[in-house]
């Protein structure tokens, strides 16, 4: 099972929808992996740096990129424009798992812009106008009502998947093509 969540850091419903997907429940931990995607929005003043300064920080490693998440989303009332850069290169300067020059060049370059490209060029398919936008297993799920509404969504869309798995004929039972 897999939910999609494009999100934007200074939007605080992905807040509410990141802390939900941060405590997957201890009965869907086998069977779901969350992916983030990009989707800044443009009326988000510091949205945008921050998607790139998590970028960086993912491309040194995946578990960077969740502590970096879960700093943006913790500290998004405290985080103005002005201050954005300065904060987020404070804590990744306090942080074991990243080099900071490594970080310093990945903002300096060309590869996080392309990649944040490349998530809102998938967000424009799918016509993800607004955040968070999230997919379970392809398919949209509206509105974000919290965590045990979203979960139980899941669990549901599960046990459909392991149904339909059960129904699907088997190669020899299919008719020749």
């Amino acid at each position: 099972m897999t939910v999609v969540e494009f999100s934007d850091f200074q939007c605080p419903f992905c807040k509410r929808a990141a802390d939900a997907l941060a405590e997957i429940p201890e009965d869907l931990r086998d069977s779901v992996r969350v992916v983030f995607k990009q989707r800044p929005l443009p009326m988000h003043a510091w949205a945008r740096p921050a998607a790139l300064a998590s970028i960086c920080a993912g491309l040194q490693n995946e578990e960077a990129f969740w502590v970096v998440e879960r700093y943006l989303f913790a500290h998004q009332e405290a985080i103005t424009p002005e201050a954005a850069s300065a904060m987020i290169r404070e804590f990744v300067s306090k942080d074991a798992r990243l080099n900071v020059e490594r970080f310093d060049a990945c903002l300096a370059g060309k590869e996080a812009e392309a990649l944040l490209l490349r998530d809102e060029k998938l967000a424009q398919a799918y016509h993800v106008d607004s955040t968070p936008t999230v997919f379970v297993n392809g398919v949209r799920k509206p509105g974000f009502s919290g965590p045990a509404a979203f979960w139980s969504l899941v669990r549901a869309a599960v046990v459909e998947s392991h149904e339909s798995r059960l129904e699907e004929p088997r190669a020899s039972d299919r008719p020749p093509q």
